[in-house]
């Protein structure tokens, strides 16, 4: 496997952040889509995991 640098920049590290995500939805099993939900309210959105 190789490996590449690159750079980030912004008010958030979109980079580490998704890969924090794939690697907690590794440790949890790789669930399905089915398994979670959107929920949109005026303060914001965000997604659930559903039977937890």
């Amino acid at each position: 496997m190789s490996r590449s640098s690159g750079s980030q920049s912004g008010p958030r590290d979109l980079w580490d952040e998704a890969e924090r995500v794939v690697a907690q939805w590794a440790r949890l099993g790789r669930p399905g889509r089915d398994r979670y939900r959107m929920r949109v309210t005026p303060d914001g959105q965000r997604l659930e995991r559903v039977g937890t």
